[in-house]
């Protein structure tokens, strides 16, 4: 569950890097309320052999290492290959935003098993998140542009947060209708370097296409 976390909670961030907002920036504006949907869509991407094989945590004597199914490691390392063709694809401007500390501290953070103080009950999480939403509200979200163009998947996320915003103020909207919303953004956000590879497959055939074709009139003006 900590692996899927960790793929949302990144892939978020690359996508501000892209969007010329530095890990500090990203780091505030990620909110309680951002971090509680994270962790639920997490959650509800655990499998079923993932939560049979948990028991082997309460009784460590009993598990044994050559027999535990391998299908989560497996996951990871693609969800790790999948992060690291996204910040390939962005570019190279806005990743040298990216500090190493920076990267170090997000990873830690993340992995860190933080001690629990105190456990807090579903109203008081609840209100804890709808407070967060009161004192977060962004005031700097760019325009959507207009419909008659293309619109890109960086500024399809941006309109999932909006949405998100203006459904919160809803009383009507329960917390599973905007779930269904983070769930289409995180779709966004994981499809996004498949996206860029295959902007790039294409500008690349584009480019031989060109030359080839420079190359042939270059060649019938010299005859």
């Amino acid at each position: 569950m900590k692996s899927k976390y960790k793929n949302t909670f990144l892939n978020c961030m690359l996508s501000a890097v892209d969007n010329g907002v530095n890990v500090e920036r990203f780091r505030k504006q990620f909110s309680m309320k951002d971090a509680v949907y994270a962790v639920a869509n997490a959650w509800d991407a655990v499998t079923k052999k993932t939560i049979t094989g948990a028991w082997h945590n309460l009784w460590p004597a009993a598990n044994r290492r050559e027999q535990r199914d391998n299908t989560e490691d497996l996951t990871e390392e693609k969800m790790t290959a999948d992060l690291l063709r996204y910040a390939n694809s962005v570019p190279s401007e806005s990743i040298s935003k990216l500090e190493e500390v920076d990267i170090e501290e997000v990873f830690n953070n993340i992995d860190n098993e933080a001690p629990t103080a105190f456990s807090l009950t579903d109203g008081e999480i609840a209100e804890m998140v709808l407070n967060d939403c009161e004192h977060n509200r962004s005031d700097d979200e760019e325009d959507v542009v207009s419909t008659a163009k293309k619109v890109s998947t960086q500024e399809t996320v941006k309109m999932c947060d909006k949405l998100i915003e203006a459904l919160e103020q809803r009383a009507f909207m329960t917390e599973h209708d905007i779930m269904a919303i983070y769930r289409i953004k995180e779709k966004l956000l994981q499809q996004t370097p498949r996206l860029t590879r295959q902007i790039t497959l294409s500008e690349a055939f584009k480019n031989v296409t060109e030359q080839r074709a420079s190359t042939s009139a270059e060649g019938a003006s010299d005859n």
